[in-house]
């Protein structure tokens, strides 16, 4: 007896790759749009307040300085604002270079529109 229908195995395969083929279709297709998207939509940056303590209660007496840097690393601009600095310390002569404008013990800011910019504290720590 011949067969005229290829046996079922067969076209349980071929209807398998046909779906495989479909399915890769399909993720290639999602993951093509989902790249443009991505090219599409613009990140959003939000600044976060963090508050730093440093103790240097061991070391009364002695002189140091603090540096604050920014370096512009291109598009887009940052900046960066401290403020409610506080030293049980004597604050002595600042320096700044590039854009920096305040001064301690009020607030400071540093804008990376030049390609090193620093705030530069002299102190005797408290």
């Amino acid at each position: 007896m011949l067969e005229t229908n290829p046996p079922l195995r067969i076209q349980d395969a071929a209807r398998k790759k046909i779906r495989e083929n479909s399915m890769r279709k399909a993720i290639a297709w999602l993951g093509g749009w989902i790249a443009l998207a991505s090219f599409l939509v613009v990140p959003v940056a939000y600044a976060t307040p963090i508050q730093i303590t440093v103790d240097t209660s061991s070391f009364a007496g002695t002189s140091a300085a603090l540096a604050l840097d920014l370096i512009d690393g291109g598009s887009p601009a940052n900046s960066v604002t401290v403020s409610g600095f506080s030293t049980t310390g004597t604050l002595g002569l600042n320096s700044s270079i590039g854009d920096v404008t305040g001064a301690f013990p009020g607030s400071v800011t540093l804008s990376d529109t030049s390609f090193f910019n620093e705030y530069l504290q002299n102190l005797t720590l408290g």
